[in-house]
């Protein structure tokens, strides 16, 4: 697993390193070309970039199947990196990291579902499937896991969603761990709250309603509250779950 998130960290850098170098390029190009130099259409087979050692060191072109590909090399001339789609019918776009000339990660995106496959040498490929639903889940997760005021009583300090169990439902689990907002005179010491249990409820229960109403309902139209499940903590410890619209405090019978 160790191995599977340094390749992932890798393949990041990877991706940002390209977008910076497209970038520069772009930039350099507009700023230091002569005034007369225009070129409107550039037709070669394969561009290769080298570096100032007149080493290869990006490689652009077509495959045997006409397909788009480029790829990236080290200073040795080793493979690091390598962009690619296939044919536009069936919807596939691919990025592979190397080592060694071999691949070691690839990420793999056919018709609307990315796979993550990890293979070593000597070892069996182990593949991880996305579907749609989980990279929207992602997404979300980006957009939502931000400290912001949900309730007058109640500041959300983070948010976050995972697919519930069972995948053919498009249910979700969500986790929210609160503070209380300057206005809610409220202590929360070793988890046990200085208000009563009723005023926590009903504190609860106007969040999960407002979560599933304003943010979690527009993000995932087809979300009920029978396939929501929202579980609340406060400074870490666990308050209650809002599940099938209504709030339940732990230790509640």
């Amino acid at each position: 697993m160790e191995r599977l998130r340094l390749l992932k960290s890798n393949l990041v850098t990877a991706l940002i390193a390209l977008v910076v170098l497209f970038t520069t390029v772009n930039a350099f190009s507009e700023e230091t070309a002569p005034a007369t130099l225009e070129i409107k259409e550039l037709v070669v087979e394969e561009l290769v970039i080298k570096d100032r050692e007149g080493r290869a060191r990006i490689r652009m072109g077509v495959d045997s199947a006409n397909s788009p590909v480029i790829f990236f090399y080290d200073q040795t001339g080793k493979k690091q990196l390598s962009l690619s789609t296939g044919p536009a019918e069936k919807g596939i776009a691919q990025i592979i990291l190397y080592s060694e000339e071999k691949p070691v990660l690839a990420l793999e995106s056919r018709e609307g579902t990315g796979k993550l496959s990890l293979a070593e040498v000597g070892q069996p490929e182990i593949t991880a499937t996305v579907d749609s639903f989980k990279i929207k889940v992602l997404e979300f997760n980006l957009r939502q896991n931000s400290i912001t005021t949900i309730t007058s009583k109640l500041i959300q300090w983070s948010l976050y969603a995972t697919p519930a169990e069972d995948a053919d439902t498009e249910g979700l689990a969500v986790y929210v761990e609160t503070r209380p907002t300057p206005s809610w005179k409220v202590n929360f010491e070793e988890g046990r709250p200085s208000t009563s249990a009723e005023e926590i409820k009903n504190v609860y229960q106007e969040a999960g309603e407002y979560l599933y109403r304003e943010i979690l309902r527009p993000n995932f139209p087809a979300l009920s509250p029978e396939k929501l499940t929202i579980h609340f903590s406060m400074y870490g410890y666990k308050v209650g779950t809002w599940k099938n619209g209504t709030i339940k405090l732990v230790g509640e019978e």
